[in-house]
């Protein structure tokens, strides 16, 4: 069995996943699920798997489907994943589960906010859902508290 290769629209990889499953087709969309957080996030951002089964729908229903951008191509022909990538897959996405998102002197960027596009360095959590990461900003370095949803890997 192979899997066909789905982009998702930006962010949109949870209702892309969820939209398919609704019409009937298996899928499957690897996820993380870090630890103080309600939400989970995809493992690969904009990508999930459909199962290729011989009584396909249209692809022409596939990529109509809300949250889908479209199919994965080289060329001409579809991307496709084996069944042994998505059984190693979903065994190790158990490793991807309650895990610390960053870790003290990880270099991250803010990316909304009114300190959006500047770089830090990570020091710690403070609380579930907040974090201390020290700023260059003003000629000094500060050390600030954020939230950790508007922090990304720099």
């Amino acid at each position: 069995m192979s899997w066909f290769v789905v982009r998702a629209k930006p962010n949109q990889e949870f209702r892309a996943n969820e939209n398919l499953q609704n019409q009937g087709f298996e899928t499957y969309l690897p996820k993380i699920q870090y630890k103080h957080r309600k939400y989970q996030e995809a493992l690969f951002s904009g990508y999930l798997f459909l199962e290729n089964k011989p009584a396909r729908e249209p692809f022409s229903k596939i990529r109509s489907t809300r949250g889908v951008l479209s199919l994965v191509k080289f060329g001409a022909a579809l991307a496709m994943a084996d069944d042994r990538l998505i059984v190693e897959l979903k065994r190790q996405e158990l490793s991807y589960q309650n895990i610390e998102r960053f870790k003290e002197n990880d270099l991250v960027r803010v990316k909304s906010g009114p300190f959006t596009d500047l770089t830090g360095v990570y020091l710690s959590k403070s609380g579930e859902e907040r974090a201390i990461i020290l700023l260059r900003w003003l000629s000094r370095n500060n050390s600030i508290e954020i939230d950790e949803k508007h922090l990304e890997e720099a």
